[in-house]
């Protein structure tokens, strides 16, 4: 199940992707690169999407029902991550609880703010890239809705941002 973003759309997403804190695009290598500092983040990117994907399902001009719901999926997790991303609220709390744990306990290993900080901002980029043109990566699922994100950023993404994005404080 696909939506295609037009182009409007498409340059709105690039627009919150730059604006972002939480991230910076590295023209050398095509991609977006996370900050590794504490209060960095990239809410206002998954608001700016949330946004544009609100707007598309109150137009009320879809007639299949699936597309519907794959957009109604992605606010609700876009709506999520902006307070998870921000570190803010009962989301944030859990999921970064439930990170540091993980790591005291496969790695015996405490990450610190800055470190949590990067994995969120860095899935952030991933996110992002898959909105990004052919070629730079993310290469023939870049205008699908990523509520389905197994096939875009988990899988085809999972050799470079991905896996930095799983692996807490990973290398790229």
């Amino acid at each position: 199940m696909s939506y295609i973003f037009n182009d409007l759309e498409k340059s709105m997403i690039l627009q919150f992707a730059n604006a972002s804190e939480g991230m910076w695009f590295d023209p050398k290598i095509k991609e977006y690169i996370a900050f590794a500092e504490e209060g960095r983040n990239c809410a206002s990117f998954y608001r700016g999407l949330s946004k544009i994907i609100g707007e598309k399902i109150s137009e009320d001009i879809f007639s299949e029902k699936d597309v519907v719901d794959v957009l109604k999926s992605a606010r609700l997790w876009l709506d999520v991550a902006i307070d998870a991303n921000g570190g803010q609220g009962a989301y944030s709390a859990l999921i970064r609880a439930y990170t540091m744990r993980q790591g005291e306990l496969r790695s015996s290993k405490r990450f610190t703010d800055s470190e949590m900080q990067k994995s969120s901002n860095q899935y952030c980029g991933c996110t992002e890239s898959c909105f990004s043109p052919p070629g730079s990566g993310c290469d023939g699922v870049e205008r699908r809705v990523w509520a389905d994100r197994s096939r875009c950023c988990h899988s085809s993404r999972r050799g470079k941002a991905g896996r930095a994005a799983i692996k807490l404080g990973g290398r790229r």
